[in-house]
């Protein structure tokens, strides 16, 4: 990816964020953050992860909350800050990556390459995916939301999961979590048309249209890694168009051979 991508993902309890930003990093081939960018942050700072998991995305209490010389009392701030500042390292070194939660809209919002969702559901469909009785799950649904909301709310200007503070917000309960991954892979193929239209997409036009035109079978290994990549077909035939090559005949075996039916089916709405 020549181009600096950073997808910053906040959710409600429940909504399946957590699945949802460990199938498109996969998608994406991107690095995820979410509870394990503690075990960096406990190795920088000499203590167990699991003494940090305690206050990870937790609100501190302003009553027993004192900073001296910019050094917060509170560990929940303390825990806050350091991850904070280990995401604003590998973002000013150009690094693309997903992270969950940790007002990664706000805290990288002076990144260029930075895209911000939002996932949400209701509440019925929440309540189903939380392993508990309903009255239960009510009750630990209620609560961290709650605790998202404060901890967000204590360290950014805008409001947790308010439609102005992010690029997207979805419904995750209208499609599931795989058609909600669904959509979000299409919105990325945008973000990242516009971003490197002429580098990885550019690239990937002229590999296909080049493979298309040799002689020899598609291997497994060939089929596998152009099915992984996100490419509408009118790209390819542009490019096989300018060659002087029969277009028709060998987008016939792009969609055939590479694509196949479903594939083919997911990509025309793209063109």
């Amino acid at each position: 990816m020549s181009h600096q991508l950073i997808v910053a993902i906040g959710r409600e309890s429940g909504s399946g964020g957590l699945d949802i930003a460990h199938t498109l990093a996969e998608r994406l081939q991107l690095p995820l953050f979410d509870k394990s960018i503690l075990q960096k942050a406990a190795e920088d700072k000499g203590v167990s992860a699991e003494t940090l998991e305690r206050y990870d995305e937790r609100p501190y209490s302003p009553l027993f909350c004192r900073s001296v010389r910019g050094i917060s009392s509170a560990p929940e701030d303390c825990v806050a800050q350091m991850q904070f500042e280990l995401l604003r390292q590998h973002a000013d070194a150009g690094e693309s990556f997903v992270v969950l939660g940790r007002c990664a809209e706000e805290v990288l919002a002076d990144q260029e390459g930075l895209v911000s969702i939002f996932i949400r559901a209701d509440l019925d469909f929440r309540v189903k995916r939380t392993p508990l009785p309903e009255e239960e799950a009510l009750d630990f649904i209620k609560h961290q939301d709650r605790q998202r909301r404060i901890y967000h709310d204590q360290h950014c200007k805008g409001d947790w999961g308010d439609a102005k503070c992010y690029d997207l917000v979805i419904n995750s309960a209208r499609l599931d979590i795989p058609g909600t991954v669904d959509i979000l892979d299409r919105f990325f193929l945008r973000v990242l048309g516009e971003k490197e239209g002429t580098a990885v997409m550019a690239e990937s036009r002229e590999q296909a249209a080049s493979f298309l035109a040799g002689s020899q079978e598609t291997s497994p290994s060939r089929r596998a890694l152009m099915q992984s990549t996100i490419l509408p077909r009118t790209a390819v035939y542009t490019v096989l168009k300018r060659r002087g090559l029969d277009a028709e005949k060998l987008m016939d075996k792009y969609v055939r051979e590479v694509q196949g039916p479903a594939s083919h089916d997911r990509y025309a709405g793209l063109e």
